[in-house]
């Protein structure tokens, strides 16, 4: 998650051991009553996030899948507390059409049911962050008890092979070495992480020049663009800018709260 800097505090805290392989971490994000609004940037990550916002106790959201950064406006005494999975790790607690909140959040009560309103109202009475983390980790072990949904081996060998080449592997490779025809494996992946493999492959790529980027803020494009697994500088500047709205040159000094899974 990447914003332009003011007055606000982002954290994020490890999850229980039987869950890290489901969630990446919980988080919390404020700006101090006080401090202008301003506009925070967030960039894709593939991760899907369930948040609350804690200031005004709304709805819990769902946040699936972004493809493109997203600017988004954090008000004066904001408070916001998350969980976020690992790619592919929410639809084995929920049976959900990932497919259809790509790019956008949705009210996440009207999905879960009761047992996501229950888990609201705990959230709306704990005092603090430690507590509001006991209080989800009780109920994400609660759903783990009742029974997860089996993964599925083809899916997780196809996500460790994305990232094993950065996002730079044929989507038809891809499959072959999954065992699927390039049909049978886009279909898996909507399913399971609500994004065709392509899309998926695209944004891995990013976030692997986006990581370059911030930590190599002096190199030139065309390195980036060749260790990032683009075909040349033009094709790294033309994807890079339709993800994040900017060219590189403009995010290269961009203190970043990076939703870390490059």
């Amino acid at each position: 998650m990447g914003c332009a800097s003011q007055a606000v505090d982002y954290r994020e805290y490890s999850p229980g051991g039987e869950l890290a392989g489901l969630v990446h971490c919980y988080w919390s994000f404020s700006s101090p009553r006080g401090t202008v609004d301003f506009a925070y940037r967030a960039f894709p990550d593939l991760c899907a996030d369930l948040y609350f916002d804690v200031s005004r106790f709304q709805y819990l959201k769902l946040l699936s899948l972004a493809t493109k950064a997203v600017s988004a406006p954090m008000p004066s005494g904001a408070d916001f507390f998350g969980i976020r999975f690992v790619p592919g790790a929410i639809g084995r607690f929920f049976s959900l059409p990932l497919s259809e909140f790509q790019d956008r959040p949705a009210a996440f009560s009207e999905l879960g049911g009761k047992a996501v309103a229950e888990l609201e109202g705990r959230l709306a009475d704990a005092s603090s962050t430690a507590a509001r983390i006991a209080v989800a980790e009780a109920w994400l072990f609660a759903r783990a008890g009742r029974g997860l949904r089996d993964a599925d081996e083809r899916f997780a060998k196809g996500l460790r092979n994305i990232y094993l080449h950065g996002g730079a592997k044929p989507v038809a490779l891809l499959a072959e070495d999954a065992r699927l025809s390039v049909r049978q494996f886009t279909r898996l992946f909507l399913e399971r992480q609500g994004l065709q493999p392509k899309a998926f492959s695209r944004i891995v790529r990013f976030q692997r020049a986006l990581d370059l980027l911030l930590r190599h803020p002096d190199s030139a494009g065309g390195w980036i663009a060749q260790e990032a697994g683009y075909y040349d500088q033009p094709h790294f500047l033309r994807e890079f800018r339709e993800i994040c709205g900017e060219l590189p040159s403009n995010v290269r000094n961009v203190q970043a709260f990076r939703r870390a899974r490059a």
